[in-house]
């Protein structure tokens, strides 16, 4: 149960990625981008920055 729903095609994935998308409209990436370096264990504003490129603004 736990592959399901963590895996690569879960419908929890998708449904989470529809979310962000809709939340944040044309920016979503630079907020999958965030979430992606926060996963990586950058969790420091300017770990973030450093890695996406631009100012993220207070974290």
């Amino acid at each position: 149960m736990i592959d399901y729903i963590i895996g690569p095609n879960s419908t929890f994935i998708a449904d989470g990625k529809n979310n962000l998308v809709e939340e944040f409209g044309k920016d979503y990436g630079v907020y999958f981008s965030i979430l992606s370096c926060i996963a990586r264990g950058k969790n420091t504003r300017s770990e973030i920055e450093d890695v996406i490129g631009k100012e993220v603004g207070a974290i």
